[in-house]
């Protein structure tokens, strides 16, 4: 026989299920429901110049900035070390070909902006500067919602901005850093000269 105590928590247990489901279907009916504006267009202008330095945070603290010196590229963060040129600038690009796909109001928990899982900033070389906030992936998969400079709530192309957040993971360093151990401490550290990878 089953107790009075199982069937309370079997019961409360129903009903956080239930209110768990509400929640997500109630989400997703805020989302639909937001009117967008569509069109294609480009999320920065060309009269901004071109890209001179790129910063991007996770929400988990991790970082990576990367910077352009006359005609190379510097690593900032996380480790001070010369740039893959080819990866910097493309990096570059790939901000430059930012296209925003919808436009929705509406309050910012609804997608994932109230604390944003990444913040990109960018600095142009006309010294225009601009705060991209990442937010959730819209339901279908294919974008992001973003927030650019604290405005209205865009979507953006998924394949736009991963290969910008996976910059965090592989900084484009033109040589990996060769991790070393201090004598004193024994501790890991990382040099500023690198070793050239194969």
């Amino acid at each position: 026989m089953v107790r009075r105590q199982t069937w309370i928590l079997l019961i409360l247990l129903a009903a956080l299920v239930g209110f768990a489901y509400y929640l997500n279907q109630n989400k997703k009916e805020e989302i639909e429901t937001a009117t967008p504006a569509t069109g294609s267009s480009p999320l920065f202008d060309e009269i901004e110049g071109q890209v001179s330095r790129i910063e991007i945070r996770s929400d988990t603290g991790d970082q990576v900035v990367i910077a352009r010196q006359g005609e190379s590229w510097m690593i900032e963060e996380p480790v001070t070390a010369v740039a893959d040129p080819g990866k910097a600038e493309a990096a570059a690009s790939q901000i430059t070909a930012l296209r925003k796909l919808n436009e929705y109001e509406g309050n910012l928990d609804i997608f994932g902006l109230d604390q944003p899982s990444y913040t990109i900033k960018v600095t142009f070389s006309e010294g225009a500067e601009s705060s991209l906030e990442i937010g959730d992936i819209t339901p279908t998969s294919n974008g992001y919602y973003v927030r650019k400079d604290m405005g209205n709530i865009l979507v953006v192309s998924l394949n736009g901005i991963e290969p910008l957040t996976d910059l965090l993971a592989s900084p484009p360093y033109l040589n990996t850093p060769t991790p070393t151990t201090s004598p004193a401490t024994a501790t890991p550290e990382l040099q500023a000269t690198v070793t050239p990878t194969p």
